[in-house]
């Protein structure tokens, strides 16, 4: 499908808009926003190792296969029926897609984004300046093998979670969330294999107690009604 800046995250008109189309739309839309993906990898790959002991940091990896595409994102934020005055956190935000993509479509709700590498969240904080975008922001960079979520003091929140590193890592942030279920709802976008798996086979107080929504590529859940 083709990019026009008049409307650069469209819902796609057919279902038969494959994902290869997706991620071609968001190189043009990266480029739009003045997002230089190639050069900051190559800085990146340049200054950290690929792996970190046992944990994955996808330093090796084109941002196409870690990064959401923009049309997904809608697609997904659209389906979660988030509203104003709530936080999309974004664990694991690369660089801050989920941000542009709530300040075009959906006035009134704010954006957190979590993020290891610094230069991915510096571009991202740029191109939302750059484009003054109307949007309620917190970038954070940190590790999140060993965030709390709970810092971030949150009372309407929904986390946004891909298959960001390694298993571990994952764990722990679905740990973080689960001390979280005592206090009120927890609402949760999973996006990816790996981490539904695990909520599946893990963390029933997420996945068990309300029945999720499943989408092809993504599920939402509920810790509670």
């Amino acid at each position: 499908m083709f990019f026009d800046p008049r409307d650069p995250f469209p819902l796609p008109l057919s279902e038969t808009v494959s994902y290869e189309e997706k991620k071609a739309h968001a190189i043009e839309v990266d480029k739009w926003l003045g997002i230089d993906t190639d050069s900051i990898e190559l800085a990146i790959r340049e200054k950290y190792t690929l792996v970190k002991g046992d944990r994955e940091l996808w330093l090796h990896k084109s941002p196409q296969v870690f990064s959401t595409p923009y049309i997904e994102i809608r697609e997904i934020l659209e389906d979660a029926g988030v509203s104003k005055d709530e936080t999309v956190v974004d664990l694991g935000a690369g660089y801050c897609r989920m941000a542009h993509v709530l300040a075009k479509h959906f006035p009134g709700v704010h954006f957190a984004g979590v993020e290891f590498v610094g230069e991915r969240l510096e571009a991202g904080r740029k191109s939302l300046e750059r484009h003054a975008v109307s949007l309620r922001f917190q970038l954070i960079e940190a590790d999140l093998g060993k965030f709390d979520v709970a810092s971030l003091c949150l009372s309407n929140a929904t986390y946004f979670i891909y298959d960001f590193g390694s298993v571990s890592d994952i764990q722990a942030i679905l740990s973080s969330l689960s001390s979280l279920a005592s206090a009120g709802r927890v609402k949760v976008i999973a996006r990816g294999g790996r981490v539904r798996d695990l909520i599946a086979r893990h963390h029933a107080w997420l996945g068990e107690v309300v029945t999720p929504v499943h989408r092809p590529n993504y599920s939402l859940y509920r810790s509670r009604e």
